[in-house]
């Protein structure tokens, strides 16, 4: 599947949603850039430690702290719950523990907060005062142009839909 295609996949008459998103790929000039710095950054850890091994490690961690843009992200929406997979690291939720979901132009954000003016008896948990945590604990999805209608379709059938300015303004009251 080439970058930013979505696959509908039908099992037992339930239907799963997915897509792989592979920002190195979309800008190839960028990925390049990124490709000679890591290279040029374990060159100059190799010969200013003096061991070829401070170089290997250097290019190990570059790669994985930039593992996901380097790499392609998998995510699946499926009914029982949202899983995102990228390089070295997976993540799954079920739609029971999330509460919200904040829509931008090309991401969503899925929280497991309830939002404070929907937070009543039984809603969830509120968001937390720390902001860090909040980002944390919540999903992004990195929408494709092809399916982003389709994606924010499926996603509202599960979970109210909000517009990102809300999130935003909530952060900037946490600094």
């Amino acid at each position: 599947m080439t970058n930013g295609e979505c696959d509908h996949e039908a099992s037992d008459g339930q239907t799963e949603l997915s897509w792989t998103v592979w920002p190195a790929v979309r800008r190839p000039w960028v990925a390049a850039l990124v490709v000679v710095f890591c290279v040029g950054f374990a060159a100059l850890a190799w010969q200013s430690l003096g061991s070829e091994w401070y170089g290997v490690v250097a290019l190990i961690a570059l790669t994985c702290a930039l593992g996901p843009y380097l790499f392609p992200t998998r995510y699946t929406l499926a009914p029982e719950g949202v899983r995102v997979q990228r390089f070295l690291h997976s993540s799954y939720r079920h739609w029971s523990d999330l509460r919200t979901c904040f829509e931008a132009t090309e991401v969503l954000v899925l929280c497991p907060y309830a939002w404070p003016s929907e937070a009543g008896g039984d809603a969830g948990p509120r968001p937390p005062r720390n902001r860090h945590r909040l980002v944390a604990r919540s999903l992004v999805l990195d929408l494709a142009d092809a399916d982003a209608d389709a994606v924010r379709a499926y996603v509202g059938r599960k979970l109210p839909l909000r517009p990102v300015s809300e999130l935003e303004a909530w952060l900037k009251t946490r600094r």
